[in-house]
């Protein structure tokens, strides 16, 4: 969100907010869940009302409380209930070691297209050519989404962003899946040593175009950032997937666990039907 662009912001009424320890997300001109929701609960029964009197009056059908495990109360459910919200589906959160190799077969080409901040590796571009490779990424990333098409300045943006990596795959010259890697910097005023506390990395953003699904490409830029991420000094690789449902193929929570990341907690999130 730090890297959001006003003339977005203000199309689709798009506004971060902070609410004790958690974060309202909301989204006015685009009703969909990941941009209309609460996140990093810690008081529930706060949150609840804060759902209500943010989305509602704003015409957001589609909105989410997001739970860690310990943070979903029964006496939070019957209320939750009583008002007319359920459970949907939950978001799994995946831990690796950056260590992992991760095997993987594929005729598309990986490309970095952007890094800042930690280590910025030495193929990575930078001017014209940043520019023009990050706008092509946010093009991808709203394409395999669905999100608006709008939305492509805001993840473009994100190039050249501090610790942002991101990744394009080619078929010839035409990109057609891309993702990124987060590694979050250390503090200016960090007393520890380096490597007194774990870098966590981030995989976030992984989308292919339909007709070129099947082909390895998101098991490609798995192992490519968890590549980079140990040559960039993380020590563990985290993502999210959303959690299988009946009817649902599930593919992306299926193939992190098959590529050897298990699921730690799943969030429970809650909204209207």
């Amino acid at each position: 969100y730090r890297a959001l662009p006003k003339a977005v912001a203000d199309r689709y009424g798009i506004r971060a907010e902070a609410l004790g320890k958690a974060l309202v997300l909301s989204a006015t001109g685009f009703d969909h869940r990941l941009f209309n929701r609460i996140t990093g609960i810690d008081q529930a029964e706060s949150a609840l009302a804060q759902g209500f009197l943010t989305y509602p009056p704003a015409g957001v059908e589609r909105w989410m409380l997001q739970l860690l495990p310990h943070r979903e109360t029964e006496a939070f459910s019957e209320v939750a209930t009583e008002l007319g919200l359920v459970r949907l589906r939950g978001w799994a959160k995946h831990v690796g070691k950056a260590t992992l190799r991760i095997p993987f077969r594929t005729d598309l080409r990986i490309e970095r297209i952007a890094g800042e901040g930690r280590g910025v590796l030495a193929d990575t571009p930078t001017g014209q050519s940043l520019t023009r490779r990050a706008q092509a990424w946010g093009r991808i990333v709203t394409q395999t989404y669905g999100f608006p098409e709008g939305f492509a300045p805001w993840f473009a943006a994100l190039g050249g962003r501090p610790g942002w990596h991101l990744y394009l795959v080619y078929h010839d010259i035409r990109p057609v899946a891309g993702a990124a890697l987060y590694l979050p910097l250390p503090p200016r005023d960090a007393a520890s040593p380096p490597g007194a506390t774990p870098i966590l990395a981030n995989l976030a953003f992984a989308g292919t175009l339909p007709a070129f699904r099947g082909r390895g490409a998101q098991s490609a830029l798995v192992a490519r950032r968890f590549e980079d991420a140990q040559s960039l000094g993380a020590h563990w690789v985290v993502t999210e997937s959303g959690t299988p449902i009946p009817g649902r193929r599930g593919t992306g929570h299926r193939n992190l666990v098959r590529l050897g990341l298990p699921v730690q907690y799943v969030r429970t999130n809650w909204g209207p039907p």
